[in-house]
């Protein structure tokens, strides 16, 4: 009965506190950004669509680097709106790299409403690539899963983010898990002139790799300080589903829920994944429905047995799951213990009296102000 009293109270206690009046809205802007190189003296116009549903205004401010050089068409929309972001750029900067300039929308509630306001901002980005002097090369690394044996595409970016042209040298080198060398892919050499951008594709073939994780790191030397480095990890599968987890105590004398977390050590799904489960000791056991297991993906299979013919708290199961005329076995060891149920009735009772409380404490500062006001 006092749990029963609990519920309904703090049931009570967060209904007063959603309806006690909050202001939120969702809010979002399109484009996100914008992308520049620098040059001196620039001058640009960039459209940014604001969208949000709620009775708000949007409060637009240029913040971030750069931002001294933005002025915007509207400082204020009224809901949803479109704003001209123009930027006008110096002779030289002073900041290489990447300089983001965002534009903020931050919403304000039209009308008081009596209660909490909840607002919302979102940023959209100007964002002004600034050559770095001298020679600097930007590298990026892709690399692709695979099965063991198939091929694996590796993907190279780079780019020259420097006012010098350089002479872009590769080494592109394959490691495994233990950090051990496996193999060099060869890749050519060739100028990159400022701002220049050069994607190059290579293909491992792996038929003489065992299964398992491993790195591509990709060193590229260009006469600068020192050479930039790229990594990119890929897995090659093996057919093999692993179980990780599963149900371990039960509830007596009813029928019970088991649930068997399996992974996925291949990387193209498996179909028809199912799970035999034999209660040891005792004529009770039970299959589960298959299912479609995603490629190195975790999946869960569900069952139901009787708990009323085990004796004692502590009994055995042999689970054996099923998949592409493979088996993987495993010996679990259960028990009888207290229902779950107590425990999320429990939680959900700590979580609705600690709602009360705020509400209450919140409800008592409104009230203050109010006599404070008066």
């Amino acid at each position: 009965m006092i749990l029963r009293g609990s519920f309904l109270f703090g049931l009570l206690a967060l209904l007063i506190f959603f309806s006690s009046g909050i202001v939120s809205a969702a809010i979002g802007v399109t484009p996100s950004s914008y992308t520049i190189d620098f040059e001196p003296n620039y001058k640009g116009d960039f459209a940014f669509k604001f969208i949000t549903d709620g009775d708000t205004y949007l409060d637009i401010t240029p913040v971030g680097d750069l931002g001294e050089y933005v002025s915007v068409s509207k400082s204020r929309l009224d809901g949803s709106g479109t704003i001209v972001a123009s930027l006008r750029l110096p002779e030289k900067l002073e900041t290489p790299g990447l300089n983001v300039i965002a534009i903020s929308g931050k919403q304000v509630p039209k009308t008081e409403t009596g209660g909490f306001g909840i607002v919302g901002e979102v940023f959209a980005q100007i964002r002004v690539k600034v050559p770095f002097p001298g020679k600097y090369v930007s590298v990026g690394l892709q690399a692709e899963n695979a099965n063991q044996g198939e091929d694996v595409e590796l993907i190279l970016y780079l780019e020259n983010l420097g006012d010098e042209t350089v002479s872009a040298t590769t080494s592109l080198d394959i490691i495994d898990s233990e950090g051990n060398f496996v193999r060099n892919i060869p890749v050519e050499s060739f100028p990159l002139v400022p701002r220049e951008t050069r994607e190059i594709k290579k293909v491992i073939q792996t038929s003489d790799f065992s299964a398992g994780d491993y790195i591509a790191r990709a060193s590229v030397s260009y006469g600068g300080e020192k050479d930039s480095v790229a990594e990119a990890g890929f897995r090659l599968g093996r057919l093999f589903v692993d179980i990780i987890n599963y149900t371990s105590v039960f509830e007596k004398d009813k029928i019970n829920r088991f649930e068997i977390t399996v992974e996925s050590f291949w990387n193209s799904d498996i179909n028809n994944v199912f799970a035999e489960v034999d209660i040891i000791g005792y004529d009770e056991s039970f299959k589960t429905p298959s299912i479609t297991l995603k490629g190195f993906n975790e999946g869960l299979l569900t069952g139901f047995f009787d708990t009323s013919e085990i004796d004692g708290d502590e009994f055995e199961a042999d689970i054996v799951v099923h998949y592409e005329g493979q088996t993987t076995e495993e010996r679990a060891s259960l028990r009888l213990g207290r229902g779950a149920s107590y425990v999320i009735i429990g939680i959900a009772v700590v979580v609705l009296l600690a709602g009360a409380v705020i509400a209450y404490i919140l409800i008592r500062k409104k009230r203050k102000k109010g006599k404070s006001r008066k």
